[in-house]
Formats: structure tokens, sequence, C-alpha cells
């Protein structure tokens, strides 16, 4: 007796063939540069003058600093208004 192909593919393989392929893992993204944040103590805005003639705003009664800025660290750790928030 002759054996009879079945054309037609079943449930299972129609929905896989119709699923996308698995997405390669994607390269991790650059994390965002370490910063720093201190609050004013006395105002909500103002602006800094820096040691190297800089200026750093104060928004929302905080300063947020890169970490490797260290003339504005300085400053901020100096200063008896700030305090750091970490």
């Amino acid at each position: 007796m002759a054996a009879v192909k079945n054309e037609t593919p079943s449930a299972y393989e129609a929905v896989r063939q119709l699923e996308p392929a698995a997405k390669p893992a994607s390269p991790p993204t650059a994390s965002a540069p370490a910063t720093r944040t201190y609050r004013d103590k006395l105002y909500t805005s103002r602006t800094l003058i820096l040691a190297d003639n800089r200026t750093l705003a104060i928004a929302a009664g905080q300063a947020t600093v890169p970490a490797d800025d260290t003339v504005a660290l300085d400053y901020l750790h100096q200063h008896p208004d700030f305090e750091p928030l970490e």
C-alpha cells in the first residue's frame, strides 16, 4: 500500500510560519553618564559662577553635575547652602 503525503501543513506548522523569527539580541545601549545632584537649601532658582568662569544653573532647588566635573563638585561640596542628595 502506498503512503499518501498530506500537502497541507498542520495547524501548528501554519502558526509557526506566521510567527516572526526571533530577533537577535540588541547590543547594550550606552548608559547615561554618572551625575551628582545637590539640593540648594536657600534658593529654588539661581545661577552660580564657578572658579573657571562657567555658570551652573540651579533649577527647582537642585543642581545636577557630571560626576567627573571636579570644579563644580568642589564648589557645591564646600558651599554651606548645598547638600548632596545621594
